[in-house]
């Protein structure tokens, strides 16, 4: 009975055919690329989240003082850097001071208290709003730890700038800004 009602069906529309594109369909480069975007996304979105209450109250201040501090060198050292390479890196020094924010906030927020506590204070943090499940920032921690084992064990920061910028935001703040 199955396979009169396959050949019925071959009968009335023809041969089996491929299923045709849609006009509108990515390719798939362009999907994966879509996702990649997606995912730089969110994770920007959820590193906002997690640190925005932080970043006007220790952020900010903190990476001011230590980039007015390098610039401070010249005029009380003999063999000091120019202060146009410091500014040139004073995004390594933001990145860095956010980063450990970010590694302290996932600590402090994932505890089950501290879910409830942001419910009432902060519901538009991650855990709170449903966004990550509290088993969902190890993903983040374990990048940032295995970030900080790339450069100092591995030797990641000795590879160029450009390792440095993406591996150097765990290391130390004199390694940041070197």
């Amino acid at each position: 009975m199955t396979l009169l009602l396959l050949d019925q069906a071959t009968a009335i529309h023809g041969a089996e055919q491929e299923p045709k594109e849609s006009k509108h369909a990515l390719p798939k480069y362009e999907e994966a690329k879509f996702i990649i975007i997606d995912a730089v996304t969110n994770f920007i979105s959820i590193f906002w989240l997690f640190t925005e209450s932080d970043f006007f109250t220790f952020i900010s201040p903190v990476s001011a003082f230590g980039i007015l501090g390098a610039l401070s060198g010249p005029l009380l050292l003999q063999n000091a850097y120019e202060p146009s390479r410091m500014l040139r890196r004073a995004p390594l020094v933001l990145i860095y001071n956010w980063s450990n924010s970010f590694i302290f906030a996932l600590a402090n927020q994932r505890l089950p208290e501290s879910v409830e506590e942001d419910r009432l204070n902060k519901p538009r943090r991650p855990l709170p709003s449903g966004r990550m499940t509290p088993l969902g920032p190890w993903d983040e921690t374990s990048l940032l730890f295995t970030l900080n084992w790339m450069y100092n064990d591995l030797g990641g920061g000795d590879e160029g700038e450009w390792n440095t910028a993406v591996i150097g935001m765990q290391s130390s703040s004199l390694a940041a800004i070197q």
